[in-house]
């Protein structure tokens, strides 16, 4: 099979959008990626919305990869306030961060 992989790197494809059309944008690039047998490389800040709409994230902090995993696996209080310098908790179900 000579068949070449393909990716796509989107920087921050969701900016100035309004969430409707943030979540619609997420959709369509999972239908694209899934469908045509993409890899998608996505840069959003948007933790909760990386959760759902990820298979793997990366934690940068100062261009470093802190850590890299599934998202219910990466995202821990612990390791979100080293990053972000302030308190965060994470609930399970349904599985999303929360800052305070």
């Amino acid at each position: 099979n000579n068949k070449e992989n393909k990716y796509a790197l989107l920087d921050e494809p969701l900016a100035n959008l309004d969430l409707f059309y943030e979540i619609d944008v997420l959709k369509i690039i999972r239908s694209v990626s899934r469908d045509q047998g993409i890899g998608i490389l996505l840069i959003i800040h948007d933790l909760n919305l990386a959760a759902k709409f990820s298979n793997k994230i990366a934690l940068l902090h100062l261009g470093e990869i802190k850590d890299y995993g599934k998202p219910k696996d990466v995202l821990r209080p612990s390791i979100l306030k080293k990053i972000y310098k302030m308190n965060m908790k994470v609930q399970k179900n349904p599985f999303r961060v929360i800052h305070y």
